[in-house]
């Protein structure tokens, strides 16, 4: 697994140990984006992104490496929770990816929005 595209590029990216992540596949990924970068107004740059049952967090490590300011990670998996750490870890960033170590039902409040466009 590794980032597709942006400041990113390249970066190869650690999978939790075990069955219980199914990480999003590179292809699968890039057409995603690909949707998304048309859909947003500006791409992802400048907006504010949360990946709820994160895994690997390939997917908002993705969306930071295409320009997004904020990016929470969510997994209360422990083995996910490891490999997010090494991931978010291994970027050299200003804006480092915010581990949230929840149940995606229980979510702190937020006082912005994130993307919905």
């Amino acid at each position: 697994m590794r980032i597709i595209s942006g400041q990113f590029r390249g970066k190869k990216l650690t999978a939790p140990e075990g069955q219980n992540t199914r990480p999003t596949s590179d292809r699968l990924r890039e057409s995603l984006f690909n949707i998304l970068q048309h859909k947003l107004k500006g791409g992802f740059y400048q907006k504010r992104v949360a990946d709820i049952f994160a895994g690997t967090g390939a997917l908002g490590l993705e969306a930071l490496s295409r320009g997004a300011t904020e990016v929470w990670l969510v997994d209360n998996d422990h083995q996910a929770q490891k490999a997010i750490s090494a991931n978010i870890n291994s970027l050299k960033t200003d804006h480092p990816p915010r581990l949230i170590k929840s149940d995606a039902r229980h979510l702190p409040a937020s006082q912005t929005a994130f993307a919905k466009e």
